[in-house]
């Protein structure tokens, strides 16, 4: 009798200790296949994310209202080319946050928006898209990025023999190759500018050789005491009497961008063209007429061309954009391949 109920505890182990080989074989063989599969999202971007979700979120819905979600499948149906989605309404606004390298992508999701809102707002974070309509369509990318990015302040900052230059200027040229965009007299404004460019910081030693798109004359009266290099994305610039090399002073602050200085002071718009239309074989299309001049869209759709600000992250069709005097026919010389003018 003894030795049967031994027998049987015997088994019994026996079945527990195969039970248990077999859970962990599973388990390594799952822990395997999660390690082959790349990682789409980093852990700083999900941080980022979430940020980027609430702070997003804010804009949309108050104490009483709550954020409806959009499926992705409203918008595209290429969810294999979308690392990251979330979308979401409120009040009658909406916001997507979307990770894709593909253009097809941004296509539908900004042809997904101006189907309800004639303008909106578009930011992009490395690959994270970020499409919104709020009440004022007044968000700053500067806010996003102090709320949900942090900065770090070791950098290198200007000598003072050019500290003393700026603090001696009264007057500022804005030039752009060999055009002459605005001057500057207005104490207020000069001061402003100044205070941003000493704000400036030399981080690094590796620096990306891209070249300067503006300068900054900067006068004492009639004397020349430096000229400062701007680059096109605002945040760079270089004191010509430093310059050498490939290097530059950033901007260590979020709520600095040389190209709002420059869209307040003269009539430069910083923006961009984006046509979304497939190929074309239609006549030209009337997109916007004044009292001297019809201009058609050359090979485009007017529903599909679309024109992005880049200061104030606003996006809208071109035509809409013309309508409404948001940018005017002569300030797109830099895409003279896209409008025909015809005088009447």
């Amino acid at each position: 009798m003894k030795k049967k109920g031994l027998l049987i505890i015997c088994i019994v182990i026996l079945i527990l200790l195969i039970l248990i080989g077999i859970v962990i074989k599973i388990s390594n063989e799952e822990i395997k296949l999660d390690e082959e599969q790349p990682e789409q999202i980093s852990e700083e971007e999900h941080e980022f994310l979430s940020c980027l979700e609430s702070e997003l979120g804010g804009y949309l819905a108050s104490e009483v209202n709550t954020l409806t979600e959009i499926p992705l499948n409203n918008i595209t149906d290429k969810e294999d080319k979308i690392d990251y989605y979330k979308g979401f309404a409120a009040n009658g606004y909406k916001f997507i946050i979307m990770k894709s390298k593909e253009s097809e992508v941004s296509r539908e999701a900004n042809l997904y928006f101006n189907q309800s809102y004639p303008l909106y707002q578009s930011f992009t974070f490395n690959d994270i898209n970020v499409l919104i309509s709020s009440e004022d369509n007044n968000i700053k990318e500067s806010d996003i990025k102090n709320a949900c990015i942090t900065r770090t302040d070791n950098g290198l900052a200007l000598p003072d023999e050019t500290i003393n230059k700026l603090n001696e200027t009264n007057k500022i040229i804005i030039t752009r190759g060999e055009d002459n965009l605005g001057t500057i007299t207005d104490e207020a404004k000069i001061e402003e500018i100044i205070n941003a460019l000493k704000a400036t910081k030399r981080y690094g030693e590796t620096f990306n050789c891209d070249g300067h798109a503006f300068e900054f004359q900067l006068y004492n009266n009639d004397e020349l005491m430096d000229t400062i290099y701007i680059w096109q994305d605002g945040k760079r610039m270089m004191p010509s009497s430093l310059s050498g090399g490939c290097a530059y002073y950033t901007v260590n602050s979020n709520e600095i961008d040389f190209r709002e200085f420059i869209e307040e002071e003269t009539d430069y718009i910083f923006y961009a063209i984006y046509d979304y239309s497939e190929k074309c074989t239609e006549d030209l299309r009337l997109i916007y007429e004044d009292e001297e001049y019809r201009y058609y869209l050359k090979c485009m759709k007017s529903d599909e061309a679309f024109i992005h600000f880049n200061v104030s992250n606003l996006r809208m069709t071109l035509k809409y954009a013309l309508e409404n005097n948001y940018i005017k026919p002569e300030q797109l010389k830099e895409y003279d391949n896209v409008l025909i003018k015809e005088e009447k």
